[in-house]
């Protein structure tokens, strides 16, 4: 007989695999539970250099987790859990997509890491092409959003032309200053609309006026013709506060609130 035969066998291979291999997720909820981090490993994340070392090291404590010890494995062999920690860490803008994509297309052409990503990206892509042709209300809502980005864009741009659209800056610093306050103007529009509306949409709500609620629903406010982008502006040390609920008194005057309603209609047509 020979000697293998008289080895005592205690465990299979199976069983010795279960053990001491890798550890195998069932699903995205199996992963979250061993690869989601608590504050202070999410600590030591952060305290990384670089997102390879980081994704390895999420790698290491989620398997540390399920069986208590540390593995040597192949980037091929825990594809399915780099993709899932890679797509966790976009999610939660702990990564940049540009960084992710210049990592994985450094890799070699048969990593399966980057194989998994792209065709990932192919399905949603597809799916999500699919979902805007036969949905009416996916379009529409697209639709919206391209809208606002276009109106935000155009406001930019008219804040922009003060000065006559020369462009007065002589380095990058000042350019970048020039756009930050270019930005801060058009936010600060934003919101006086914005709270003006609200104001105006209170007062329309309490006298029961249907017909002027549907319109201020459907009123944006990125908008500036109401605001006077040309001239000086005197920036005291005491400004007087803005009232607000004066501003929004005018609109309960018929003759003021039709007024209103022929410019929205003359910006549209221009």
């Amino acid at each position: 007989m020979a000697a293998d035969s008289r080895r005592l066998s205690i465990l299979s291979a199976q069983e010795v695999d279960e053990l001491y291999g890798l550890p195998r997720f069932t699903g995205e909820d199996h992963r979250r539970l061993y690869f989601d981090l608590g504050p202070a490993e999410r600590e030591l994340v952060d305290g990384v250099f670089t997102f390879s070392v980081a994704v390895h090291l999420v790698l290491q404590l989620g398997y540390f987790k399920a069986k208590r010890q540390f593995f040597v494995y192949s980037l091929d062999s825990v594809a399915e859990d780099t993709a899932h920690i890679v797509m966790a860490s976009l999610a939660q803008k702990d990564v940049t997509q540009a960084t992710v994509v210049r990592k994985l297309s450094s890799y070699a052409r048969q990593n399966q890491t980057k194989k998994a990503l792209w065709e990932l990206d192919n399905i949603r892509r597809t799916l999500y092409i699919l979902d805007f042709v036969d949905d009416p209300t996916l379009r529409q809502s697209v639709q919206k959003a391209l809208n606002r980005g276009e109106s935000y864009h155009r406001m930019r741009r008219a804040i922009s032309y003060v000065n006559s659209g020369k462009f007065r800056v002589k380095t990058e610093a000042e350019q970048q200053v020039w756009n930050e306050c270019s930005r801060l103007i058009a936010n600060a529009i934003i919101y006086y609309n914005t709270l003006l509306l609200s104001r105006v949409y209170e007062q329309k709500a309490g006298a029961d006026d249907l017909e002027a609620i549907k319109i201020l629903k459907k009123t944006s406010p990125v908008a500036w013709r109401n605001i006077n982008l040309i001239g000086n502006f005197d920036f005291t040390i005491e400004p007087s506060p803005v009232d607000m609920e004066a501003l929004a008194a005018c609109y309960q005057n018929e003759d003021f609130w039709l007024r209103s309603l022929q410019e929205a209609d003359d910006d549209r047509s221009e």
